[in-house]
């Protein structure tokens, strides 16, 4: 994931993106388990749902708080 952060153009879009990510992994990882039913495959939805969050940083990472959680679960159930 670290390398991804390398995209985010500002020290700004970077604590937005870290943030999001240790606050709503723990969420989005069992969101993603109870429909997956594997760990491996959780694992892999969860790191494609926050590197599309990275690369459409313009429209995610403005997001308030309280929008992100929901849309953070929403991109993982694509």
């Amino acid at each position: 994931m670290l390398i991804y952060i390398t995209l985010l153009e500002t020290e700004d879009e970077r604590n937005r993106f870290i943030n999001a990510y240790e606050k709503y992994k723990p969420y989005v990882i069992r969101y993603a388990l109870s429909i997956l039913q594997n760990d491996n495959q959780a694992e892999d939805a969860v790191h494609e749902a926050f590197v599309a969050l990275i690369l459409n940083k313009d429209k995610y990472l403005s997001k308030m708080c309280p929008e992100m959680h929901p849309l953070i679960v929403y991109i993982t159930d694509q």
